[in-house]
């Protein structure tokens, strides 16, 4: 009811219309104050991959599934981390290979927070060759062919919060489903890692509070 998930959104997709990166901050202070990490990271999950779908997801996918995201009504997760390789985003090693007019994704992600009930996700996948360079970003739902996930064991401190390994196999996207510019995913991600540290740092404020008052 207070918005929180329409920072950094267009009014005409339900959001706030502006973004403030000191308001993102107390909003995530207070909310750590409730004592359970679980509870924050649950709320995250969706704040950090709805940016990049308003950002650079097509006209379509924006006005289609943005609202129902920032009302509440639907999750969305940000699959970066993989097995093989945790947050070390250089070196993805899931695949999407273009078939046509679609991209084919191959691989899987891990410690997806929100991965087990969101029904949209942004994925980053290697597109190109090593490195930096070939590494683009992707809209996929959840009931897509070749999309499957299972639940991980609960996370200290974060039992509030779902975390799921999701994997692709020949997971077919439409072409339209890549978000921003082919190979020029990197850029997006890390701008989008910004204010998802200031909301850790800020969440982590507000529990250090907690401990020090109780």
């Amino acid at each position: 009811s207070l918005g929180v998930f329409g920072f950094a959104i267009d009014e005409d997709y339900g959001g706030l219309g502006f973004d403030d990166c000191f308001m993102r901050a107390a909003y995530h202070e207070e909310l750590a104050k409730c004592g359970a990490g679980g509870v924050s990271a649950a709320l995250i999950g969706r704040g950090i991959s709805i940016e990049p779908i308003q950002r650079l997801a097509s006209e379509d996918i924006k006005k289609r599934i943005l609202p129902e995201i920032v009302s509440g009504v639907k999750g969305s997760s940000l699959g970066i981390t993989e097995p093989s390789g945790g947050s070390d985003v250089a070196n993805i090693q899931t695949t999407a290979k273009r078939d046509g007019n679609h991209f084919v994704i191959n691989g899987s992600k891990t410690f997806i927070t929100g991965g087990m009930k969101s029904d949209y996700f942004v994925i980053g996948a290697r597109t190109g060759g090593k490195g930096i360079k070939g590494i683009s970003l992707f809209f996929v739902e959840a009931d897509t062919n070749g999309f499957s996930r299972i639940e991980l064991d609960k996370k200290m401190g974060w039992w509030c919060s779902d975390q799921a390994t999701i994997f692709f196999d020949n997971c077919k996207v439409p072409a339209e489903n890549l978000m921003g510019d082919e190979n020029e995913g990197f850029i997006a991600i890390m701008e989008n890692f910004n204010l998802e540290r200031v909301g850790l740092i800020a969440a982590a404020l507000g529990m250090m509070k907690v401990c020090f008052h109780v």
